[in-house]
């Protein structure tokens, strides 16, 4: 629902990773964030998302997975990073190991919360 309101493919990885609960608190939470922070600074990014939060995720976490999103965007589009993984042996989890991969070389952060 909320991923079909916007044309970013930032904003649909955000909306599937924290697709997890009642369908309702999904799309509460979802709603609550303002998608425009992934184009503002790091600082702004903190402020904004201090106190949001979202099942196992506080918010040192949704803060995080906003800031290392923002980054991610100046290397490239989701599916050009995820295609650098795949395309040697056009294996999906090779892909998809490629962009985490990625992700956290870009923002080394981890918790209980965050990893995946």
């Amino acid at each position: 629902m909320v991923a079909r309101r916007y044309r970013d493919e930032y904003i649909a990885l955000i909306s599937a990773l924290f697709a997890y609960g009642s369908a309702k608190q999904i799309v509460k939470f979802l709603d609550s964030l303002d998608f425009g922070l992934l184009s503002e600074s790091e600082e702004r990014i903190s402020s904004a998302l201090k106190g949001h939060y979202y099942r196992f995720q506080n918010s040192d976490d949704v803060i995080a997975i906003f800031i290392a999103l923002r980054r991610l965007r100046e290397v490239g589009s989701l599916e050009d990073i995820f295609y650098r993984g795949y395309r040697d042996r056009e294996d999906i989890l090779d892909g998809l190991w490629g962009l985490i991969s990625t992700i956290r070389d870009i923002y080394p952060y981890s918790s209980r919360g965050y990893d995946f």
